[in-house]
């Protein structure tokens, strides 16, 4: 007959032999997928069968049937088809054996998480960008899809690509992001990720920059920045949420109350513009569409 026998299971099997003479036997377990352990014989009188280092199995004369029980117990990546046999062969050379046939279906096993730690920025600050692949391994190696949420959106956004996001301080507080990692047979696992926002100090950082504002967004070519101040010195990049700097100007200069930057050859997306004027920063979501 043959078993089905999912990867990291265990599947009990037993196996009876006899000899209808009477006679001692010797029986041997070959099973050419490496599952098979033998976990004990019996017979039928109560005589004591002995296994030997290479698991050959010597039951005396007169001892009656023997049942020998065995496990199957295939590893993860065992997937395919196999046969154990048993052989008994009495003390006058005769031989039987049978074989039972087995398939090991594949298995499939959840993303693991890995380990985070909380993400810490200040009111219009944002996060390095957070990369879910470093957040999930699948053991099977499937491809992974990643879904991403806030639950307080009034302390922090997320701005996401298909495999990474950056998060940016809207208040002061604490919010959890919860990532979750979809394999490609619907198995899922989730991270939650802290999140602590917290105010900016003095009058040297960004609290003089809230006057800060950014349109049309989405944008198509030309993303224009406003301030409430005009600054002595202003720079800017705008990264993409894979980490790349795809803009960058060290010395910018606003014309009739405002910064233009071209943005017409960037791909359509989520990407962030960090604003540095007069040695104070600031951090803006930008769409590209």
């Amino acid at each position: 007959s043959a078993l089905l026998v999912p990867e990291g299971s265990e599947q009990p099997l037993e196996v009876t032999v006899s000899d209808p003479d009477g006679d001692a036997m010797t029986v041997t377990v070959a099973d050419n997928g490496s599952a098979a352990t033998l976990q004990s014989v019996t017979t039928a009188n109560g005589a004591e069968a002995t296994t030997d280092d290479n698991g050959t199995v010597s039951i005396p004369a007169g001892a009656g049937e023997a049942t020998l029980r065995l496990v199957l117990a295939p590893k993860y990546g065992d997937e395919g088809r196999y046969s154990v046999t048993v052989t008994a062969v009495d003390s006058y050379g005769p031989e039987g054996a049978a074989t039972v046939g087995h398939t090991v279906e594949h298995t499939n096993r959840a993303p693991q998480p890995a380990d985070v730690e909380a993400l810490a920025m200040q009111v219009g600050g944002s996060s390095d960008v957070i990369s879910f692949e470093n957040m999930f391994s699948d053991p099977d190696g499937d491809a992974m899809t990643y879904a991403v949420s806030v639950d307080r959106q009034d302390v922090a956004e997320v701005y996401r690509a298909e495999t990474s996001a950056i998060f940016i301080g809207k208040a002061a507080g604490t919010a959890t992001a919860t990532v979750t990692a979809t394999d490609a047979q619907g198995a899922t696992a989730s991270v939650e990720l802290p999140i602590v926002v917290t105010e900016t100090s003095g009058v040297t950082d960004i609290t003089a920059l809230q006057g800060v504002g950014v349109y049309p967004n989405p944008v198509a070519e030309t993303l224009y920045v406003t301030m409430s101040e005009a600054p002595a010195t202003l720079s800017y990049s705008i990264v993409a949420l894979s980490g790349a700097t795809v803009l960058k100007s060290e010395d910018a200069a606003m014309a009739g109350g405002k910064l233009s930057i071209d943005v017409s050859a960037l791909p359509a997306g989520y990407y962030v513009l960090r604003l540095t004027a007069d040695g104070k920063g600031v951090t803006l979501p930008v769409i590209k569409k």
